[in-house]
C-alpha cells in the first residue's frame, strides 16, 4: 500500500486513485493544474509541483508552490485560518 512505503499516516491525509484519464481531466479542468503521462516519472506520470488547499465544500481555497519553503509556510498559515472557519 502507497500510504505504507511513504509512512502516511491516514488520519491526517485522504489518498485517492482512479481512473487515470478522469484524474487527469480532474487536474486539468477541476483543480486548473498541468499533468500528463511520463514513464519516466515516479507513479508514471509528470504533476504541478503546486500545493492546493480545498476546503470541506471543494472549493479552491489557495495555490501554493510546494517547493517553496516560505510558501508552505503561507499554506500552513491558510490552514490554521480555514480551521477557524
Amino acid at each position: 500500500m502507497v500510504s505504507d512505503a511513504f509512512g502516511i499516516n491516514g488520519d491526517n491525509w485522504n489518498l485517492l486513485t482512479g481512473n487515470q484519464s478522469l484524474i487527469y481531466q480532474l487536474g486539468v479542468n477541476g483543480f486548473l493544474v498541468p499533468n500528463q503521462e511520463d514513464a519516466l516519472a515516479p507513479g508514471g506520470f509528470l504533476h504541478s509541483e503546486k500545493m492546493m488547499l480545498i476546503d470541506a465544500k471543494s472549493r479552491i481555497r489557495g495555490y501554493y508552490d510546494g517547493t517553496d519553503e516560505d510558501q508552505m509556510m503561507v499554506l500552513l498559515n491558510d490552514i490554521r485560518k480555514l480551521k477557524q472557519d
